[in-house]
């Protein structure tokens, strides 16, 4: 079940990671105009994705750690 103490508990083990998402502009060419950070939770059970784990941490001391 994913509560605070569940995201406390990834937050300590280090389980929580960045992957950037690169924005590509198509004219005049392919190219990389920017990124897009992306924060994942990987579990040992599976990875947690954002909108299953933010929402619960808004207004709360944990908004800060992520």
């Amino acid at each position: 079940m994913l509560d605070l103490n569940a995201i406390l508990d990834g937050f300590e083990k280090s389980e929580f990671a960045l992957e950037y998402l690169p924005i590509v502009s198509l004219d005049p060419g392919l190219r990389c105009v920017g990124v897009e950070a992306l924060l994942r939770w990987d579990r040992p059970n599976g990875v947690v994705y954002p909108d299953e784990f933010i929402a619960l941490t808004d207004n709360t001391p944990l908004s800060g750690l992520l």
